[in-house]
């Protein structure tokens, strides 16, 4: 049996961070979301978005190709990574003439 517990978006410091995700990385809520923490050219805040690591350089969004899914439509593949409070089922493939996505 597999549980998983998810913590309700809660920023109290007002940076449209989450703080559980804060305390995750960083142990504190100091972060403005605008330094960059890894110094890898995103900041704190999209690291926060993109679903990447923001103390590891080598961790960050990096579109990789686009090219056609088995169901006619066009697939997106980006590099990512699970967080601890932000779970990533993986690149959505949406199909240009529909307004949906489905996860790989």
């Amino acid at each position: 049996m597999n549980v998983r517990v998810a913590l309700p978006f809660v920023d109290t410091n007002g940076n449209g961070i989450d703080d559980n995700w804060e305390m995750a990385y960083f142990g504190n809520l100091s972060r403005t979301g605008t330094g960059d923490s890894d110094g890898d050219g995103m900041s704190d805040f999209a690291e926060y978005k993109a679903g990447t690591n923001p103390k590891d350089a080598q961790s960050h969004f990096a579109f990789l190709n686009a090219g056609p899914d088995l169901l006619g439509g066009v697939a997106l593949r980006w590099s990512s990574v699970t967080s601890p409070t932000t779970p990533s089922s993986g690149p959505p493939i949406c199909s240009p003439d529909s307004p949906t996505c489905r996860s790989i």
